[in-house]
């Protein structure tokens, strides 16, 4: 993203280093770190809408050689740096190595690169961040913001303490109106692709979740049908109402009575064959539907 030219010709060789130390440190203490990795699935999530529904084109990258470097955010025309810190107690600095300097130092490398971009500081408390907000030296005013977002290690409790996270999950989930142990899973799986992905874009990131979790993740394509067919006969079996909107077929019995959905997705073969059980059979109840679900 930033290479050793880039950085030597915008400061000096020292920088360089310096950025090497600091980055082979950020490895090494992310190592488990639930904190910058639950803010990058929290952006993750809180983006992919965007990227669903209009095509943006976003990519995430995490501890690369910079200033500002525990997420980089790449959007349509402007880069965004965030630096996380989980403490109790944190200043601005004002000398060598101080997140002042840092924070000056990368939005310097932006503009010698003609990158636009915006800097955010994150920290765990809401008093931390009002502190930094009005403490924040006046030549980053133009740039920069802090940001608050919970430390919670139980990422139901994160789920809860956040309605951006939360209907961001519910938007990305499968399912129509999701069960909070679906967000649950949705999220700790999202992590665990997080983790390992080497696709920095979102989209890439999602594609590669609904190759391993395709039940849990709605599908990009929001004008998926089912056979006309199919849907004549679901519709004509009393008292039963069905969603599959988002990916995941869900089927409702005499409101509420009866409820499930099929352990696939709508766009597999395996919903393919049930469309083609459903022809075949032809069935006219719901006790006759049943065994085919």
């Amino acid at each position: 993203m930033y290479t050793e030219s880039d950085i030597i010709q915008c400061f000096d060789a020292a920088a360089w280093d310096y950025l090497g130390y600091k980055n082979r440190g950020g490895i090494n203490a992310q190592k488990g770190g639930r904190y910058e990795d639950s803010f990058a699935i929290y952006k993750l999530v809180t983006l992919a809408q965007a990227v669903i529904e209009t095509g943006a084109v976003i990519q995430l990258h995490s501890q690369v050689k910079a200033f500002v470097d525990d997420l980089i955010i790449d959007l349509d025309g402007i880069r965004e740096h965030y630096q996380l810190k989980n403490v109790r107690t944190i200043t601005w600095g004002g000398g060598k190595n101080s997140i002042e300097r840092d924070f000056q130092c990368q939005k310097q490398l932006n503009e010698y690169l003609s990158i636009d971009c915006r800097l955010f500081l994150v920290v765990s408390t809401q008093e931390l961040q009002q502190s930094l907000q009005t403490t924040m030296p006046s030549g980053l005013h133009n740039f920069t913001e802090v940001l608050y977002f919970p430390y919670e290690p139980n990422i139901v409790r994160l789920i809860q303490q956040s309605p951006e996270f939360r209907a961001g999950l519910s938007d990305l989930s499968a399912f129509e109106q999701p069960e909070p142990d679906k967000l649950e899973y949705l999220a700790t799986s999202l992590l665990s692709i997080w983790l390992t992905c080497t696709d920095p874009s979102v989209r890439g990131i999602l594609e590669q979740y609904r190759r391993y979790h395709p039940v849990y993740i709605r599908i990009f394509d929001r004008d998926m049908e089912i056979d006309p067919q199919v849907n004549l006969i679901l519709t004509q079996i009393s008292d039963f109402k069905f969603s599959f909107a988002k990916g995941v077929f869900e089927w409702d019995y005499f409101d509420g009575l009866e409820t499930g959905h099929l352990p696939y997705s709508v766009d597999s073969p395996d919903f393919r064959r049930f469309e083609a059980r459903v022809k075949q059979y032809q069935p006219q109840s719901f006790e006759d539907l049943e065994k085919l679900l």
